[in-house]
């Protein structure tokens, strides 16, 4: 690859806070850009809230509105590269906007896809956003059959590159696992709603608990509303096993993982790609019960916990390992292994193409 002069990079997208899967992958790119000495001019375009109703929509404008300008008339932006990190849904309206700008600035553009929202089904507003981004623009998929998916659907995506998220969790923050010898705490974390699975979570716990299966359960995360926050501690108070410990972020995370033997993901989210959560349990020897959507089922074998079909009842199959892996601790102990394996090879398949994205990203250079 040629050498060539630094390059502005524009980074368009959703940033802490709140936190969620998308927002934590923006935070890490422009970390990551920042530490290798990037010229970055960053737009936020984040929300101050995980509400996704139609109100709450709407009072997003003005933030949209201040990044659209921006887009149009800061001077600097010209010729730039645009790093966009694509919506799953209506949110795909503004960066129609925002890639007519970009064309009309001559902007290099590189969209990084975080949802299968529109690969499930194919979307008219998606089919538009490619369309405005051109045969030229790069786009960077999760894993292979995102990719796949992503250019049967969409005829104008020429250009994808594949890269898992598992090259934006920071091991070194992440305490060295002690090794797990028996299963004692199922644990969920996650932005707690329906969608993301928790009432799911709750009848597991409460099956274990008629069972009386030797398992505790514990609970971490921000509440999406307060509709759920009451649906889940009315459930909460008639379990003795459940604790619920609030949102959990940096070292709080980190004790959060070193209370738990298996975390449980029963994600019905339409939107879901690649969740990082996943990969942070893995890194600390902790396997995992999960809906296989999106990308997991690719990423993931069984050897580090269980992968259910998304069409298939999840409560069955997960009691069944749970009850497995109590009655046999050297399963268990292999399951743990095989959990911190899988996310070290990941991880290192996808850090040589992370590196030379980045070089892209931060030169003139075009992806080869």
């Amino acid at each position: 690859m040629s050498h060539k002069q630094s390059n502005k990079l524009t980074l368009l997208g959703a940033l802490p806070p709140p936190i969620f899967g998308l927002s934590a992958v923006n935070a890490a790119v422009q970390d990551a850009l920042l530490d290798d000495h990037a010229d970055i001019i960053v737009i936020n375009t984040s929300a101050k809230g995980l509400n996704r109703s139609l109100l709450f929509r709407l009072l997003r404008f003005p933030v949209m509105l201040k990044a659209l300008l921006l887009m149009g008339f800061r001077p600097a932006l010209t010729h730039s590269t645009l790093y966009m990190s694509l919506s799953g849904g209506w949110g795909q309206f503004y960066e129609c906007l925002f890639l007519l700008f970009a064309r009309a600035r001559r902007m290099r553009i590189i969209i990084h896809h975080h949802s299968f929202a529109y690969l499930t089904q194919p979307s008219r507003l998606t089919w538009l956003v490619t369309r405005l981004a051109g045969r030229q623009c790069l786009h960077i998929a999760l894993c292979p059959g995102m990719a796949t998916t992503l250019q049967n659907y969409y005829s104008a995506v020429q250009r994808v590159v594949v890269l898992s998220n598992t090259v934006f969790i920071n091991a070194q923050s992440l305490p060295s696992a002690l090794p797990h010898k028996q299963l004692k705490t199922i644990g969920f974390i996650s932005n707690i709603s329906a969608e993301k699975g928790i009432l799911t979570f709750l009848d597991i716990a409460q099956a274990c608990e008629q069972e009386d299966l030797p398992v505790s359960a514990l609970i971490a995360g921000p509440y999406e509303s307060d509709p759920i926050r009451l649906q889940v501690e009315n459930h909460i108070h008639s379990l003795s096993s459940v604790r619920a410990i609030g949102p959990q972020y940096g070292d709080d995370k980190a004790r959060f993982f070193a209370q738990i033997d298996v975390l449980i993901f029963p994600t019905n989210y339409k939107n879901e790609a690649e969740p990082l959560i996943l990969y942070e349990a893995m890194e600390n020897g902790i396997p995992v019960i999960t809906y296989g959507r999106g990308c997991i089922a690719d990423r993931l074998s069984g050897g580090a916990g269980l992968v259910i079909d998304p069409e298939a009842d999840f409560i069955t199959p997960a009691l069944n390992k749970i009850r497995q892996w109590l009655t046999s601790p050297d399963d268990f102990q292999r399951a743990c292994e095989d959990a911190r394996q899988q996310i070290t090879t990941i991880r290192q398949e996808n850090t040589i193409t992370w590196e030379a994205l980045k070089r892209t990203m931060i030169t003139q250079d075009e992806w080869k």
